[in-house]
């Protein structure tokens, strides 16, 4: 368990005083987990893991037979350990039975017709009330009769409350236009090193950047991905090697530390500061797109949060209109809606991007290049993150390690054990899903016909047929989805 969370034979006699926090955290999460509890709850879990640890823990708890409750922003994660996911938004709490990816359709899907539905219902109070205002103008008793049957008609609706405005999030835009340089080889490193007192990096590090890639950095914690990008910005020194951009170019740098902030600056003197050509309304339209609106641009750095700061680096960087982007861990800091706002952004952008990161979700959207650094130097990989880990135990066969004491044989006989029962509970699952589906289609269908009945029946009373028109919309609505479950479950 130690070892998989990234503590190696060395350290376990060390004092846990001597411990990093992320290291600290690592050894609480390895005790949670030899505890075996009946509910599991983890707080972002994956912090301060490596992508290969992350990706262990993940193993590790598909494979958990308790019930386990996490909050995280690793959507990758999410994806591959949950089967629920429960939103909380503008106050209100939502249960949606499906991992992050789906429940993000499922929730767009849900608005819009929850906002249909609430334009239709509009729509058909306004008609009511356009109804009475008319017979009221002729005034007689009949007219009088008829008013008073469409207002109990409208105060018998159930009344739909309009979807809620989603809370203000992040909007990104990267320069896009045709002035951006992508020439065919952006940058080329040849042969870095870099060592500290005590502790080296890497050695005989060697690659290519060209024009519009998208490379990402991997790489186990404590290998230097993150000085590699400051030795690149001119940041930190390499001990030996060289590298060398096309001429030119404006780089664009995101520092996951925020050191290029002034802290005695307020906001929008830390970004006009950079900008001066800059008009006052251009700099607050900037920081109004990073949720800094009044005054909030007034705040001191100092005083800002590690979110806030994020997003003034950011705003800092949207402005700068650069040829390329050098990224250090850029979505630490924010939320999804954010996180998800910066991927489109970034897939919209036309210059070249090189990234560490260990969001693999965020990994997986943009990345068509991987670069996985080791000691010795790096190993390059031309593709998407996906494509790379399917290849990468036959490309790398060190990476298949044995776990000591024959651990790798224990799980795996744990591990077909549970995978036997959990395909046999799905099995049953998957026929009681079917028979539930065809006896509301069933329903359904026969309350469609009824109802089709009752509105012939019943033509001259427009309260009634509005009534049972709705209802039939809703049915077929209702069909509809369940016609294709089936189709899906079969």
């Amino acid at each position: 368990m130690l070892e998989a969370l990234g503590f190696e034979k060395e350290k376990h006699k060390m004092k846990v005083n001597e411990f990093s926090g992320g290291q600290k955290t690592r050894l609480a999460l390895s005790r949670l987990l030899l505890s075996e509890p009946d509910v599991l709850i983890l707080d972002e879990p994956t912090n301060h893991l490596d992508i290969e640890s992350a990706e262990w823990l993940e193993n590790y708890l598909v494979q958990y037979k308790k019930s386990i409750i996490v909050v995280s922003h690793d959507r990758y994660f999410l994806d591959k350990v949950t089967n629920k996911t429960f939103e909380i938004e503008n106050k209100c709490g939502k249960l949606y039975n499906c991992p992050y990816t789906e429940y993000v359709k499922r929730k767009e899907e849900d608005r819009k017709n929850d906002l249909k539905h609430y334009e239709i219902q509009q729509k058909e109070i306004a008609r009511l009330e356009a109804f009475v205002e008319n017979q009221r103008r002729w005034n007689r008793e009949r007219n009088i009769i008829a008013a008073e049957s469409r207002l109990k008609a409208i105060d018998r609706m159930e009344k739909l409350d309009k979807p809620k405005n989603l809370p203000s999030s992040i909007k990104f835009g990267f320069d896009t236009d045709s002035s951006v340089k992508t020439p065919f080889i952006i940058l080329e490193v040849s042969d870095l090193k870099k060592s500290y007192p005590g502790k080296d990096l890497f050695d005989n590090l060697s690659f290519t950047v060209h024009g519009k890639d998208r490379m990402f950095v991997l790489g186990k914690n404590g290998i230097g991905k993150s000085t590699l990008l400051k030795i690149l910005c001119g940041r930190v020194d390499a001990d030996s090697g060289r590298f060398e951009y096309a001429s030119d170019l404006d780089i664009g740098y995101y520092d996951q530390e925020q050191q290029g902030l002034n802290n005695e600056n307020t906001v929008i003197d830390e970004l006009w500061d950079c900008y001066p050509d800059k008009t006052q309304t251009e700099i607050r339209n900037a920081l109004a797109s990073f949720l800094f609106t009044a005054d909030d641009v007034f705040k001191n750095v100092k005083v800002l949060s590690g979110g806030e700061k994020a997003r003034l680096t950011f705003a800092k960087l949207m402005l700068q209109r650069s040829d390329m982007l050098i990224l250090d861990e850029p979505t630490n800091h924010l939320d999804a809606p954010s996180r998800e706002a910066l991927e489109k952004a970034l897939l919209d952008y036309k210059g070249t991007i090189l990234c560490v990161s260990h969001d693999r979700y965020f990994i997986n959207k943009l990345a068509t290049r991987i670069l996985d650094m080791r000691e010795n130097g790096c190993f390059d990989y031309k593709g998407g993150y996906e494509s790379y880990l399917e290849h990468k135990d036959r490309l790398l066969p060190e990476y298949n390690t044995q776990k000591p004491d024959g651990s790798d044989n224990i799980q795996k006989g744990k591990a077909e054990y549970i995978k036997g029962k959990e395909e046999k509970s799905r099995a049953r699952k998957l026929g009681k899903q079917i028979e539930d589906t065809e006896k509301r289609i069933a329903e359904l269908e026969t309350e469609l016909s009824e109802n089709e009945k009752l509105q012939e029946e019943n033509a001259s009373d427009y309260v009634k047929v509005g009534e049972l028109f709705e209802r039939y919309g809703k049915i077929r609505e209702e069909l509809e989805e369940l016609y294709e479950k089936l189709e899906q479950l079969l």
